[in-house]
């Protein structure tokens, strides 16, 4: 699931799922424009895309709770 919120930076990190620290730091920086912090979530989930792909990764597979603009975004600029 692309995080792409501060709260949703906290909601993952208590579910046990890590962030790096300086990708977190980079998320609360743009925290005051959220549009940006949008922006930069969606950039990290597809760098880790890009990685897992060229790690051989058999598939991704995004939750997406009813929000699939980010996801959308993602797919796009990983195959079109």
């Amino acid at each position: 699931m692309p995080v792409t919120t501060i709260s949703g930076i906290e909601r993952m990190r208590v579910m046990g799922g890590p962030c790096r620290r300086a990708r977190r730091r980079l998320l609360q920086a743009s925290a005051r424009a959220v549009h940006r912090g949008a922006r930069e979530g969606i950039r990290a989930a597809i760098t880790l895309c890009q990685e897992l792909i060229a790690a051989n990764a058999p598939g991704l597979h995004f939750y997406t709770l009813n929000r699939s603009t980010a996801t959308s975004e993602i797919y796009h600029a990983l195959f079109e």
